[in-house]
């Protein structure tokens, strides 16, 4: 991967991350809570990619690199769409933490998960990339869903 495919990577995951922000920010109280028919509540969707990046993408990161995994986290239980957005601010900081001084060297190191195997950091950062993105769009449909079931009631 060229210095140029790191930044874009690097970049992807900003963008990742900047459109769930802004995708949080546009969600009321009752759609956070609001259960759909089928499906994660956006309060649970988001409690889910808060874990999967603490527990999952951070600590594989911080192996590959050989680091200490990082301390004092627990499960996300997210009371409110700010504790939400701050929360995930957060976790999203602890992940740039360990991005700082990355270098291309560094994307063929692997780290190993117990139940899901071996990652190069390459990958690991791919995924993160993608499930940012993925969590973003998955906030924003159901915004439109829960906007839309507003209108008819």
């Amino acid at each position: 991967m060229s210095e140029d495919e790191l930044e874009g990577l690097l970049r992807r995951i900003e963008e990742g991350k900047q459109r769930l922000i802004e995708a949080i920010a546009r969600v009321s109280d009752e759609e956070f809570e609001r259960q759909p028919p089928r499906g994660d509540s956006i309060r649970r969707l988001l409690e889910h990619a808060s874990d999967e990046i603490s527990f999952f993408f951070n600590r594989l990161l911080a192996r590959a690199r050989g680091l200490p995994p990082p301390s004092c986290i627990t499960d996300a239980q997210f009371f409110s769409v700010r504790e939400a957005s701050m929360a995930l601010q957060v976790v999203y900081r602890r992940l740039t933490n360990l991005l700082h001084d990355l270098t291309n060297a560094d994307l063929e190191r692997t780290a190993a998960h117990e139940e899901r195997g071996a990652f190069t950091l390459r990958q690991v950062l791919q995924m993160a990339a993608g499930r940012l993105t993925e969590t973003a769009e998955r906030v924003e449909a159901l915004h439109s869903t829960g906007r839309e079931a507003t209108a008819k009631g």
